[in-house]
């Protein structure tokens, strides 16, 4: 099963570039809206919440269900998801004095944390919120500043579970990518063996696997339907034989209890063929719609690589 680190997207300009540096990790990772994301399963290593446009404060502000994450997996929050991380759960955030938007320089206040550890005591970031936490839960603690945010960069005790008020995703954050590492790689434990190759190799034997299983489903179906027909001709041969002995009173007398038992379990029986038959129609129908989402799996895949490799070689230029 593809490991993958979960993003849950507040609806940020830069939710796809904190994608393309994970990948840049050879990590693989999945946007999903904040509102609408899969459970976690066993191949979710980790989860980033996104920055957002709206305030914390907002009264529509993005609320997400983090019950099944928080304190489970380990999970970033980035600019509006550190704000949310904290105002949920006890803190308190406030506009800005004035809109913290540029360049800062990074001091860390807890230099072994292992989500800052490495970095250079001084690391430029880039900051782009207008309100600012300016209280934290009990349980959190400060690991970074700057000269204007005191709350730079928290961990919650006792959990995996961190909050940044700046963007490493982006250029500006010089030392970002290595804090992205440091969270994808040291504290969720990634193996950095994805590439786009890989992923296509893995999605297309999932689906080969999928679909042989409904095949032998399917199988199984029909065998089950031989049976059951094999067994109604059985019974009809044994009501045949036993009317060609009516004119023996003494036989048909001894047999007629046998004759009804045999005519209820007919009738039994066709209804049973009858439902598996329908049922064979039903398992047919959905490996045709399987074969038919695994080409088109396989073109959308395809289609997919081509347009990584296009932003790459433009990228790279």
């Amino acid at each position: 099963m593809q490991e993958k680190i979960l993003i849950l997207d507040f609806g940020s300009q830069y939710t796809q570039l904190i994608a393309r540096r994970v990948r840049e990790l050879n990590v693989y990772c999945e946007i999903h809206p904040y509102n609408h994301f899969p459970r976690p399963d066993e191949s979710v290593r980790g989860v980033i919440l996104s920055g957002s446009p709206y305030s914390v404060r907002d009264a529509q502000a993005p609320q997400a269900d983090l019950s099944a994450i928080k304190g489970r997996l380990p999970m970033l929050g980035v600019c509006y998801g550190a704000q949310y991380l904290s105002q949920q759960f006890g803190g308190e955030v406030k506009p800005s004095a004035t809109r913290e938007y540029g360049r800062a320089i990074l001091s860390k206040v807890v230099a072994n944390n292992p989500l800052i550890a490495g970095l250079s005591d001084r690391t430029q970031v880039w900051m782009s919120h207008g309100d600012t936490i300016v209280k934290i839960p009990e349980n959190y603690r400060i690991i970074a500043s700057t000269d204007t945010v005191p709350v730079a960069a928290f961990q919650i005790e006792g959990e995996q579970t961190w909050g940044i008020q700046f963007h490493p995703e982006v250029y500006h954050s010089t030392e970002g990518k290595q804090l992205l590492k440091h969270f994808v790689v040291d504290i969720c434990g990634c193996r950095q063996d994805w590439t786009p190759d890989s992923f296509i190799e893995s999605t297309v034997r999932e689906l080969r696997e999928k679909i042989a299983a409904e095949d032998k489903a399917r199988r199984d179906q029909e065998q089950t339907i031989a049976n059951a027909q094999a067994d109604a001709a059985h019974a009809q041969s044994i009501i045949e034989q036993a009317t060609e002995v009516h004119d023996h009173p003494e036989i048909t007398e001894s047999l007629a209890g046998s004759l009804a038992r045999d005519n209820a379990e007919h009738t039994e029986t066709e209804r049973e063929v009858a439902q598996l038959e329908a049922t064979e129609d039903a398992v047919r129908e959905r490996t045709r719609d399987s074969r038919i989402k695994f080409t088109g799996a396989i073109v959308c895949i395809v289609a997919v690589v081509l347009v990584i490799i296009l932003i790459w070689l433009f990228a790279s230029k």
